[in-house]
């Protein structure tokens, strides 16, 4: 389900709010819910939590060229929905 597909999906359930409103609703939500997990931890009861870490830079070997170079630093999201789901 795409963004778009959210929007038009809630406009249908809820045809007394305007679109464009629920466009702000969905975007609001969405950046709170990213700025949530760059800090580390989001819990949404009864759907899941995002939790996310830092993975140090790792060797890695191509398997064609045999040269091996070193990953970067990089932001891991990990969901576990919760047993309702």
């Amino acid at each position: 389900m795409l963004k778009g597909d959210l929007i038009a999906e809630l406009a249908s359930r809820f045809p007394q709010i305007y679109k464009n409103d629920l466009k702000l609703l969905t975007d609001v939500f969405f950046s709170g819910l990213a700025e949530g997990i760059k800090t580390g931890h989001v819990e949404i009861r009864s759907f899941g939590v995002f939790t996310s870490y830092l993975k140090k830079p790792q060797e890695m070997k191509h398997p064609v060229l045999k040269k091996t170079f070193k990953t970067q630093l990089r932001r891991i999201i990990r969901f576990r929905p919760t047993f309702k789901l």
